[in-house]
């Protein structure tokens, strides 16, 4: 996993990740699928760059616009990118009932709330790399 944030990489490693690097200190690997969870050009060409020939990227991330791709690497190197949709139907179930069934540990990934009133403040906070997930609560 790579997260430009230490605190990120901190909490994907306490949620099972295998390894969390910075993009500076990535060591020269290759797998056989990559998740861009970002879809920026810098990810996306770090992300064709470690994939194998004939391997596969995967886009997660939303990109902000259209966003250039590495496509000399990978047509050469016959690698596929498929893109992904979130937050379907069917994906909320699953986290539904995975919420309802297990002690998942998903409060850690809220790390700010905001009550309605100070809504605009909170989207304001997304913009902190620190953030992972910012929510906004109303009144019992």
């Amino acid at each position: 996993m790579v997260e430009p944030t230490a605190s990120k990489r901190a909490l994907a490693t306490k949620f099972g990740a295998t390894a969390a690097f910075a993009p500076e200190h990535l060591p020269e690997l290759t797998v056989d699928t990559t998740f861009d969870c970002v879809a920026a050009a810098s990810t996306l060409g770090a992300a064709g760059a470690a994939t194998v020939p004939g391997g596969t990227v995967v886009v997660v991330g939303v990109p902000s616009g259209d966003t250039a791709l590495p496509l000399a690497r990978l047509q050469r190197w016959e690698i596929d990118v498929r893109g992904t949709g979130l937050y379907v139907g069917a994906d909320i179930d699953a986290v539904l009932q995975l919420l309802a069934t297990t002690d998942s540990g998903i409060a850690a990934l809220v790390t700010a709330e905001y009550p309605v009133t100070e809504a605009a403040a909170a989207f304001a906070a997304t913009a902190d790399p620190d953030q992972v997930k910012v929510t906004v609560t109303w009144p019992s």
